[in-house]
C-alpha cells in the first residue's frame, strides 16, 4: 500500500503510543480521480487527521497540467508540511520520487519549554 504513513518516531514507546494521542486510523480519499489511503494520526487536534482542502485543489491542478510538467518518471519532489501525506502518496503513485516532512508536536512543545 502506498500512503501517507506517519507513525511514531524512534523516541516513542515500543507500543507506538504517545501521551494524549488518539489511535491512528486509515482513511481512503480520492485525489484527482485516484484513490489514496492515508494514515491519520491525531498528534494535534486542529492540524492532524485532516487532508486540507487545498490538497484536493492542488492535485486537480497538477493532474490537469501533468503532461506539460516535468513530473513523474522518478522526478524528485520535496513536500514540506505534508500533514497526512496524501499529496506525497498521490505524486508517488504517478511516478515521482517523493520525500515529505511535517512538524512533530512534541518538538514544538520542547521548543516552547526552551529545550
Amino acid at each position: 500500500m502506498i500512503g501517507g504513513l506517519f507513525g511514531p518516531d524512534s523516541s516513542d514507546s515500543d507500543d507506538g503510543e504517545r501521551e494524549g494521542v488518539a489511535a491512528e486510523s486509515d482513511e481512503s480519499i480520492e485525489l484527482a480521480g485516484t484513490p489514496v489511503v492515508v494514515r491519520a494520526c491525531a498528534y494535534h487536534p486542529q492540524n492532524a487527521n485532516k487532508v486540507w482542502p487545498g490538497t484536493y485543489s492542488f492535485a486537480s491542478w497538477l493532474a490537469e497540467r501533468w503532461d506539460a510538467l516535468p513530473l513523474g518518471d522518478g522526478q524528485r519532489v520535496l513536500e514540506l508540511g505534508a500533514a497526512t501525506g496524501a499529496l506525497s502518496a498521490w505524486l508517488a503513485m504517478r511516478g515521482c520520487s517523493v520525500a515529505s516532512s511535517d512538524i512533530d508536536d512534541g518538538d514544538v512543545a520542547r521548543l516552547r519549554r526552551g529545550c
